[in-house]
């Protein structure tokens, strides 16, 4: 739709029925986790704006292939960002103590030097993003070993997620690229 705002371009009853199942994925796997292992910090984020570019795999062309100019379709995408932050913002509250919800919007850092792609950093980029997560985590008592509670998080969790997205026969590349694009393609109300 020319001229149209980035608000008006997002199929608000989609977007909202994918948010609700991945947020359910991630109260399931965060009960799960704390059944395990009560104890346990969970942290997460919901990752920084992406910065779509023209013909960009991630981005640009399903934008592109919407008839969507760029400045509208980094709106859109900024909104979506927004709206997955906010749903992640609301489980870490209704889990506090336990689980920590990261802010990465706006850390990654801006332009080619930080960035390898339209939505993949490159190692400066993961560096401040690294280093937000690590702020945000607790101090370890003094005498804990370190890697043995990275690794209990990452049992309790990452196992589960891998498990979970796994599929027989697919590269992890495969399923990146199908899922990104079927939500792209989702969340987007056709173009008249």
């Amino acid at each position: 739709k020319a001229g149209a705002k980035a608000a008006a371009l997002i199929d608000g009853p989609a977007l909202k029925s994918i948010l609700d199942a991945v947020a359910g994925h991630y109260r399931s796997i965060v009960a799960r986790a704390l059944r395990v292992k009560p104890s346990l910090g969970i942290i997460f984020h919901g990752y920084d704006y992406p910065h779509p570019l023209e013909g960009g795999r991630w981005l640009g062309g399903p934008l592109a292939e919407k008839n969507i100019p760029l400045d509208v379709g980094r709106e859109v995408v900024m909104i979506l960002v927004d709206r997955f932050n906010a749903e992640l913002a609301k489980i870490a509250a209704a889990n506090p103590g336990s689980v920590t919800h990261v802010d990465l919007r706006g850390k990654v850092g801006i332009g080619p030097s930080v960035w390898h792609d339209e939505l993949h950093p490159k190692n400066p980029g993961f560096k401040n993003a690294a280093n937000q997560v690590m702020a945000a985590m607790p101090k370890p008592d003094a005498g804990a070993d370190e890697s043995a509670r990275a690794r209990g998080l990452i049992e309790a969790v990452g196992v589960t997620t891998r498990d979970k997205f796994a599929g027989p026969g697919s590269s992890r590349a495969q399923r990146r690229a199908q899922s990104g694009a079927a939500h792209t393609r989702c969340l987007m109300q056709d173009g008249e």
